[in-house]
């Protein structure tokens, strides 16, 4: 969706995708990718479920749409040549 929406921001694409991943957590994986082997430690168990562990946020989840608007007012002024991309992509 963000690649025929947004083309100019394909070099940024996945990232893009990674830091909202990571901003709303367990909710985009499923029970097979987060579940843990009855054969690890529980050591383990208790580290993985601390790394699974989505960030603390105040106020309402993150959306689809929070991603779409976020895209959206990036790729106005997103220039991939630019030194400067990064820090556009991170103030907005």
């Amino acid at each position: 969706v963000l690649q025929s929406r947004y083309p100019s921001l394909l070099a940024v694409a996945d990232h893009l995708l990674d830091i909202y991943i990571q901003l709303t957590g367990e909710k985009h994986h499923s029970w097979n990718d987060s579940s843990v082997g009855c054969e690890q430690a529980p050591e383990e168990v208790s580290e993985a479920s601390r790394e699974n562990k989505r960030p603390i946020l105040e106020g309402r989840e993150l959306s689809l749409r929070d991603l779409l608007n976020w895209c959206n007012r990036i790729a106005h002024s997103f220039d991939s040549s630019s030194s400067s991309a990064s820090l556009s992509i991170f103030q907005e």
